[in-house]
Order: structure tokens, then sequence, then C-alpha cells
């Protein structure tokens, strides 16, 4: 159970996203100086488990070289994931936020990474282009999720 600074913490970052309900990228601006604090909130108590499968699965299904896309890729925590779990050739992390990406890479100095501003609905990439894509927390806030799905498949 969370203690009343992380619940205040969680409190706070959500009530951030509902300002800008329906509008990611203002919404994700507007969270990314505080997001990795409340990320790592989230992981303690609420996604811990799914955290571990998906190390798991990068482990397991990451084959290396792998050109991966981390699709909604915000600061970059998942694709620091991605370089201590899988064996990636290049990473491409792509999302709607500038303010997310600058922290991305401001945090990761790693020549087999990219940061690039786009909509994971419409992905700036031709078909097969990727062996694998990664999203984490980004996919569940779209009006559409099935055009991401669809996208996804399309360029792996």
């Amino acid at each position: 159970m969370p203690d009343s600074q992380s619940q205040n913490k969680l409190g706070s970052f959500l009530s951030l996203l509902k300002r800008h309900r329906g509008e990611a990228r203002g919404a994700y601006d507007d969270v990314a100086p505080i997001y990795d604090e409340f990320a790592s909130v989230w992981d303690k108590f609420v996604a811990g488990p799914a955290m571990a499968h998906y190390r798991h699965l990068i482990q397991q299904r990451g084959k290396p070289g792998a050109f991966i896309l981390d699709a909604g890729a915000g600061t970059g925590e998942r694709t620091l994931t991605l370089l201590q779990h899988g064996r990636p050739g290049e990473i491409i992390g792509l999302d709607v936020s500038p303010e997310m990406l600058n922290i991305a890479r401001a945090k990761i100095d790693d020549p087999r990474v990219c940061f690039m501003k786009g909509d994971i609905t419409a992905l700036p990439f031709d078909d097969n282009s990727f062996d694998l894509v990664s999203c984490t927390w980004a996919i569940e806030i779209l009006d559409n999720p099935r055009l991401a799905v669809q996208e996804f498949v399309r360029v792996i």
C-alpha cells in the first residue's frame, strides 16, 4: 500500500493528466518534469508484476541486434529496460511529447538509441521496418487504440 506521500504524488500526476483529457501531447508536456518520479511509484505499487513479465518477455523474445520501436517512449524508462534486458542493435523511441523526449535524450546517451517526435497511430516508417515494437503505458490513453495496434503490426 502506498504511503501518503506516494498517494499524493499519484494524485497530483493524475490531476495534471485530467486537465488535458483527450490531448496527449499537452498532458505529457506538462507532466514531463515529474513523470519519472510518478512512474517509479506506479511501478512499485501497481505495475510491478506487469513490468517483471515485460522484462522476461524482452529477454526471451528479443533477438540479438534487433531493430526495436519503443512506441510512446516518454522519458525513456522503458527504452532503458529494452537496453538492459534485450540485445538491441538499434532502438527508435517515438513520442508525441517534445518535453518527454528532451528528458529521454538527456537520460540516455547510447549510440544505439534515437528519439523522435511522432504519433503512434500514424507511424512514419515503412512496412516491415522493425523486428519488435514495444509500447507500455501509452496505448491506453488513445481515443482509438486499434489504429496504433494496426500500425505496430504493419511495421513489424
